[in-house]
């Protein structure tokens, strides 16, 4: 799971066609940030085809979006039932950033379940 502003940290498409890793990604829609990939129709290849969610948000997109897409990734993690999860979260996608456009806050949004 990866929730840096950048698409893939250059181990998505190692993995790509690889049905046995499962590959969550939040990142800054590739049409306005390096590099440029991360398309919600790149879901795996091959045997793959599924493995993988890409969400890309909006330039400016902040805690709101954020929230909003994570019951996206909660159903997935769900339906999906992965051994175990590895998070990489570089600091880029938060407001204070100044390379990236993404506006998330450094206070996390806990909601009951």
């Amino acid at each position: 799971m990866d929730i840096d502003a950048h698409h893939g940290d250059g181990v998505f498409y190692d993995f790509e066609g690889d049905p046995d890793v499962l590959f969550v990604d939040i990142h800054e829609d590739g049409r306005y940030l390096y590099p440029g990939t991360g398309a919600a129709s790149e879901t795996g290849k091959g045997r793959a085809v599924g493995t993988k969610l890409n969400i890309s948000l909006a330039p400016g997109a902040g805690d709101d979006a954020f929230d909003a897409v994570w019951r996206q990734v909660e159903r997935y993690i769900e339906a999906t039932k992965p051994e175990f999860i590895i998070l990489q979260c570089g600091a880029d996608s938060l407001a204070v950033d100044p390379i990236t456009y993404l506006k998330f806050s450094k206070k996390p949004t806990l909601r009951q379940h």
